[in-house]
């Protein structure tokens, strides 16, 4: 569904990021969406830390930027995306793939029931938006 654009595309790896880092989602506070393509939303983790989410496919940036900032009692610890980061990333998660397909590693902890969780997450903050 190209109307949703980034929150359908990237949305759901956002916010499965979040939901290791930062606890487990148990809500969707709020949700804001602007045209063409700007998803803005807040979620609320067990433990009660709260995050925030600013997402677009449409941004007139090139290259793309990934940024991720976490504020806590013990200061601030920001993560900004390179493409060599992200090649270290992909080259990471396909030797566990291929280790687990082969036997020598641990099968993946991700399966169909995460895959549907994240979904209705994403179905919340469209609803919410």
């Amino acid at each position: 569904m190209a109307e949703h654009g980034g929150l359908l595309d990237v949305g759901p790896h956002v916010i499965d990021l979040l939901d290791a880092a930062v606890g487990p989602v148990t809500s969707v506070g709020w949700a804001h969406r602007s045209d063409p393509d700007l998803w803005r939303f807040g979620l609320v983790h067990s433990g009660g830390a709260q995050s925030s989410v600013t997402l677009s496919m449409r941004l007139p940036v090139d290259p793309s930027e990934v940024e991720f900032t976490v504020y806590g009692s013990a200061g601030r610890h920001r993560l900004v995306g390179r493409a060599a980061d992200a090649v270290a990333c992909y080259t990471h998660l396909l030797d566990e793939l291929l280790a687990a397909l082969d036997g020598s590693g641990p099968p993946p902890a991700l399966d169909a029931a995460r895959g549907l969780r994240l979904q209705e997450i994403i179905e919340q903050v469209r609803a919410a938006a």
